[in-house]
This record gives C-alpha cells, structure tokens and sequence, in this order.
C-alpha cells in the first residue's frame, strides 16, 4: 500500500501561510501577544476618534440601519444597544481601506521578522490578493469586539489560511477552545489562557464567507460573555452569506 504523501507535502504547503497568518492576526486584534496589552486596556469605551486614521472613514451608523455599499456596507450595522467602540490602532473605529493601503498594513504586521521571514511575509500577503479592509469595533458596555472584513481574490488561500490559523492556535495547547457559531462551522473561536492575577479575558475568532475572511477580537474584564460575542460573529458571517436577509 503507497504511504499517503499528503502529510509530507503539507508542512511546506503551509509554511507561506505562516508569514501571512502572522500578519493576519496581527490585523485580528493581535491575539497570541494581547495579554501584554490587555493589562493596559480601557474598561470603558469610548465612541471618539481621538486621532484622524489612515483609513476612509464613513458616518456614524446607526442601529438598525441598512447596510453602505462596497465592502464597508458589509460590515454588520451596529445592533440595538450597541455603539461603536474604542479606534482599532490608527485606523479608527470605523473604517475602510482599499487595497494597496490593506497590503501595506498586512506586510507592517511582518516588519518585526528577520529579512528572510519578512520577505516571506511579504510573498504571502502578495499571495492573498487582498482587495480591501473593512474595520468596526462594537461594544455594549460590557466588552468590545473588534471587527475586520478582508476582502480576497484568492479564495483558496482563505480557506488554507482559516484551516492553518485554527490548527496553530490548537497546536499551542494554551488557548482554551471557544463556543461553536451556529450555521457556519468554519468558524473558530479561541480563548485566551487564564490568568488570575489579569482579570481581563479576551476571545479572538477567525472564519469566511466567500471571498471574505472574517476576524474578530473580543475582550472585557473576566468573565467574558462569550455566548453575546459569538452572537456578533454569527450575525456578521449570516449578513455575509444572505445581504438580503434581517440579522
């Protein structure tokens, strides 16, 4: 019997995947290094863009409203009871960034690497075909997530890129497995580990639609209601897949 040669193939399938989800997580709230920033993170959150950001800013939504065009219309619109939370980095809390301006953010998220694994970086994003970013943060007072559509001609490499980051945050062990999104089981969610002494908690999911890759990052102090979190995602990928419908 010929030994399946997939598992021998696969490590350097991924190994350009790597730089990418690296860069991609960083987008995505930067989850396996956020414990550091979470020490520091604001129990209130604030709706004012205290810095002009580098995207494209739009007017405020408001709940309920009906979607905009473009890949920011595909945002989910801000639910009863919710209003737009803190800025996501420079960017602010509500924001559209075309193509050239989301390649240039995903390739910032490898400038820390060695030049070999920068330029891999690099070579992987160029991979992705990235058509855009589309950011929002959400908070009901109780945690804040942040949203980001990435918007991908390649949509072969979303799903590789899904699978990839979903086995390297179980190949850590740390993390602690987060709740199902119903309707959508490409969707994963993780945990971050506990820690007595932080008394914060954070969640970051990553899952697609299409040519769509959708990432969130939820945090708030212990213990996060995960159920209200996976609840944003599941109506954003749901707006995703039928635009026409009621979330």
């Amino acid at each position: 019997m010929t030994a399946d040669p997939g598992p021998a193939r696969r490590p350097r399938r991924l190994v350009p995947l790597i730089a990418g989800a690296v860069a991609l997580l960083v987008v995505a709230g930067g989850a396996v290094w956020a414990v550091g920033a979470l020490r520091d993170a604001p129990r209130t959150a604030p709706t004012v863009v205290w810095a002009e950001p580098s995207g494209a800013t739009t007017a405020t939504p408001k709940a309920g409203a009906a979607p905009r065009a473009g890949l920011g219309g595909r945002l989910l619109p801000l639910p009863p009871g919710y209003q737009l939370g803190p800025d996501i980095g420079e960017f602010g809390n509500d924001s559209v960034l075309g193509a050239a301006q989301a390649v240039a953010m995903l390739k910032e998220g490898g400038r820390g690497l060695p030049a070999g694994e920068r330029e891999k970086n690099d070579k992987a994003v160029d991979t992705l075909k990235v058509q855009g970013v589309a950011l929002r943060s959400y908070t009901d007072s109780h945690f804040v997530t942040e949203m980001r559509l990435s918007q991908m001609r390649n949509t072969a490499a979303i799903k590789d890129l899904n699978a990839f980051q979903s086995e390297f945050a179980h190949a850590l062990k740390a993390f602690r497995a987060g709740p199902k999104i119903d309707g959508h089981s490409n969707a994963v969610c993780f945990l971050l580990p506990k820690d007595d002494k932080l008394k914060l908690d954070a969640m970051f999911c990553n899952a697609y639609e299409g040519d769509v890759m959708v990432s969130t990052y939820t945090y708030a102090a212990a213990p996060l209601d995960t159920g209200a979190a996976a609840g944003l995602l599941r109506k954003q990928l749901d707006l995703i897949k039928s635009p026409g419908e009621s979330v």
